[in-house]
């Protein structure tokens, strides 16, 4: 298959594609009209580089924002709420126990693979909104275990009492405690580092001085902030990033997607 028929104009990925881009531009205008740095992350900034939009076969949409920026960005996006939209975070959603905040489009329905989302409250098409922490790999090993306990306290039956009081007093231990102390520990030892939150899963070290200004690029039909050093973010996540993957070991997020 070309690769250019992937997401050709009226496919359902590219419908997908174009409702979460929608998405960014709204986020986007709010961080204007605030003040809030953010970049483009992950394999949207891989798209946004080597396809000035998304990957073709790409079916999610990820922006990063240094950890006080993502509290202010959250605390707008709860105070000014929106018709079409919907924050989600543990605040917003019990159930909800990722590190990271998702915005959640309404009058939508999504089926991940993983099967983690089966008892959310909001289960729309999503971008995902990550921050940058002091985290070295360390204790990402050992946040990643706890996370994995943490999603099993989740998956218990809902109707059983026990496991709402299990879940947020785990989730408190880990969130409000014990990373936390994660986080000053990997600041004493790598000061010129940040990464992925702990608990999320992604482990890769970036450098500082990378994300200290911006720049931009073009994705899809607007320019975006992107890192002022998106050749090293890419290169410390992806190595050679502009080698296109075997399109046969390429695994989709998304199982179906209900429209409005």
């Amino acid at each position: 298959m070309d690769i250019s028929e992937i997401n050709a104009e009226g496919t359902q990925l590219r419908r997908h594609q174009l409702k979460m881009l929608e998405m960014l531009k709204y986020v986007d205008e709010l961080c204007r009209k605030y003040d809030i740095p953010y970049y483009l992350s992950g394999g949207t900034l891989l798209g946004a580089v080597r396809h000035q939009g998304f990957i073709p076969w790409d079916d999610d949409l990820d922006i990063i924002l240094m950890k006080k920026d993502f509290r202010r960005l959250l605390k707008v996006l709860r105070n000014e709420p929106s018709v079409d939209y919907t924050l989600q975070c543990h605040q917003t959603d019990p159930y909800y126990i990722a590190p990271y905040a998702k915005l959640r489009m309404k009058n939508t329905q999504i089926q991940e693979w993983n099967e983690n989302d089966i008892y959310y409250r909001y289960r729309g098409i999503y971008i995902d909104i990550f921050f940058l922490e002091p985290a070295v790999p360390f204790f990402h090993y050992i946040a990643n275990h706890l996370q994995n306990i943490l999603i099993r306290f989740a998956g218990l039956n809902p109707t059983r009492k026990i496991k709402p009081i299990l879940t947020k007093l785990f989730y408190i231990l880990l969130y409000r405690f014990l990373f936390p102390v994660f986080n000053l520990f990997s600041f004493l030892l790598r000061k010129d580092r940040l990464s992925y939150p702990l608990g999320s899963f992604f482990n890769t070290q970036f450098e500082k001085e990378s994300y200290t200004c911006s720049s931009t690029k073009h994705f899809e039909d607007r320019l975006f902030p992107v890192p002022l050093k998106w050749d090293t973010v890419l290169r410390a996540q992806y190595g050679e990033y502009h080698i296109l993957p075997d399109l046969d070991k390429i695994e989709p997020h998304i199982q179906s997607i209900s429209f409005e």
